[in-house]
């Protein structure tokens, strides 16, 4: 199932409509020999469209949340 938020944001983008959208997915998802999922195929549709979607995404996930600041002392 491909996540609601996503397709939203390229339709209201696009002007596409879903199966418009479902179809370009599996076509990348047949493209990647199965290798991606049908999120990563979405991220890759909307990125090809021009559609920003990386805010929708939660802000913990990103990498710099995860990297050590080298100018904090690990206080323990």
């Amino acid at each position: 199932m491909l996540p609601e938020n996503y397709v939203n944001r390229i339709i209201l983008k696009t002007g596409l409509n879903r199966q418009e959208i479902k179809s370009m997915v599996q076509e990348k998802i047949v493209e990647s020999k199965g290798l991606i999922s049908e999120g990563g195929a979405l991220y890759v549709v909307a990125r090809e469209l021009a559609v920003k979607i990386s805010s929708v995404i939660d802000q913990s996930l990103r990498l710099d949340n995860w990297i050590l600041d080298k100018n904090k002392k690990n206080k323990t």
